[in-house]
């Protein structure tokens, strides 16, 4: 009979522990369908802003992500992402936004990044591998975007592809 006691002990133990872990995986959205890019990121959005007509925009490179970034549709865009040498790693030193046909290698510094946007939506991007991604909205209009604007903004093109096997190592 102890054996079978133990047995149930362990049962319930076990069960809790997947409660647990459930509920926390839950609280942080990681279960929930339609989830955004933003949330996946667990980045704010940074929103540019319009100095003589090109939308300038400057962010920090994390080192385990890129920032998710709002800007708006029909005028170009000057985007520095300034990263530390310790924040750049062998899967986030390139990035790639397959929407515009751009491959950046980054460097310690100043990264300028140019492109136009010309749909409201959300823009994907990734690292070189496809495996750490980000967004760019793109809204019709930075002075009255509002956070529900954003959230119903639908996916211009696809993901970013991967090109490459593997995955990346964020522990280096």
């Amino acid at each position: 009979m102890d054996t079978v006691k133990k047995s149930k002990t362990l049962l319930v133990v076990s069960l809790v522990i997947i409660v647990v872990i459930a509920a926390m995986a839950f609280g942080r959205g990681s279960l929930l369908p339609g989830k955004s890019l933003a949330a996946e990121t667990g980045n704010s959005s940074k929103l540019a802003s319009i100095t003589n007509g090109v939308q300038e925009i400057e962010t920090q490179l994390p080192q385990n992500g890129y920032p998710v970034i709002t800007v708006q549709k029909g005028v170009p865009v000057k985007w520095n992402l300034k990263a530390d040498a310790t924040s750049i790693n062998s899967c986030n030193g390139t990035l790639v936004i397959p929407e515009f046909n751009i491959k950046k290698d980054l460097q310690p510094g100043d990264n300028i990044i140019e492109f136009t946007p010309n749909q409201s939506g959300i823009i994907p991007y990734s690292c070189w591998m496809g495996m750490i991604n980000s967004q760019i909205n793109v809204v019709d209009a930075l002075d009255k975007a509002t956070s529900s604007d954003i959230s119903n903004l639908s996916v211009i093109g696809g993901p970013a592809k991967r090109s490459g096997a593997g995955c990346c190592s964020l522990s280096q």
